[in-house]
Protein backbone atom coordinates (compact mmCIF):
# COMPACT_ATOMS: atom_id res chain seq x y z
CA UNK A 1 0.00 0.00 0.00
CA UNK A 2 1.39 3.37 -0.53
CA UNK A 3 1.94 3.90 2.97
CA UNK A 4 4.50 1.34 3.60
CA UNK A 5 1.78 -0.40 5.61
CA UNK A 6 0.09 -3.96 4.96
CA UNK A 7 -3.63 -4.48 4.67
CA UNK A 8 -5.14 -6.45 7.23
CA UNK A 9 -7.74 -8.55 5.99
CA UNK A 10 -9.47 -9.67 9.36
CA UNK A 11 -9.36 -5.99 10.54
CA UNK A 12 -10.58 -5.54 7.33
CA UNK A 13 -13.67 -7.79 8.11
CA UNK A 14 -14.22 -6.18 11.45
CA UNK A 15 -14.82 -2.52 10.46
CA UNK A 16 -16.77 -3.86 7.72
CA UNK A 17 -19.42 -5.70 9.74
CA UNK A 18 -19.04 -2.40 12.25
CA UNK A 19 -19.72 -0.04 9.63
CA UNK A 20 -22.85 -2.79 8.71
CA UNK A 21 -24.19 -2.94 12.40
CA UNK A 22 -23.32 1.26 13.06
CA UNK A 23 -25.71 1.79 9.52
CA UNK A 24 -27.99 -0.46 11.07
CA UNK A 25 -28.64 1.63 14.33
CA UNK A 26 -28.44 4.85 12.19
CA UNK A 27 -31.77 3.66 9.97
CA UNK A 28 -33.40 2.23 12.99
CA UNK A 29 -33.12 5.86 15.20
CA UNK A 30 -34.02 7.59 12.09
CA UNK A 31 -36.97 5.00 11.50
CA UNK A 32 -37.82 6.02 15.18
CA UNK A 33 -37.63 9.57 15.25
CA UNK A 34 -39.56 9.81 11.85
CA UNK A 35 -42.35 8.38 13.73
CA UNK A 36 -42.72 10.22 16.72
CA UNK A 37 -41.87 13.51 14.87
CA UNK A 38 -42.50 13.07 11.15
CA UNK A 39 -39.54 13.12 8.40
CA UNK A 40 -39.82 16.87 7.21
CA UNK A 41 -38.41 17.46 10.92
CA UNK A 42 -36.29 14.68 11.61
CA UNK A 43 -34.75 15.26 7.58
CA UNK A 44 -34.06 19.11 8.90
CA UNK A 45 -32.67 18.05 12.23
CA UNK A 46 -30.05 15.61 10.83
CA UNK A 47 -29.15 18.28 8.56
CA UNK A 48 -28.26 21.18 11.24
CA UNK A 49 -26.52 18.20 13.14
CA UNK A 50 -24.61 17.34 9.95
CA UNK A 51 -23.05 21.01 9.54
CA UNK A 52 -22.18 21.10 13.30
CA UNK A 53 -20.40 17.55 12.97
CA UNK A 54 -18.50 19.12 9.50
CA UNK A 55 -17.41 22.42 11.37
CA UNK A 56 -16.12 20.48 14.28
CA UNK A 57 -14.40 17.82 11.81
CA UNK A 58 -12.65 21.00 10.18
CA UNK A 59 -11.43 22.27 13.08
CA UNK A 60 -9.91 19.81 14.62
CA UNK A 61 -6.17 19.87 15.15
CA UNK A 62 -5.75 16.65 15.60
CA UNK A 63 -6.61 13.59 13.69
CA UNK A 64 -10.44 12.46 13.99
CA UNK A 65 -11.63 9.83 15.90
CA UNK A 66 -14.93 8.59 16.48
CA UNK A 67 -16.15 6.68 19.67
CA UNK A 68 -12.92 8.00 21.54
Amino acid sequence: SPDGLSPDPELARLYSGLLACEARHHRTYVDMAEQLFGRPLVAARLKELSVVEAEVVMLSEGAVRMHS
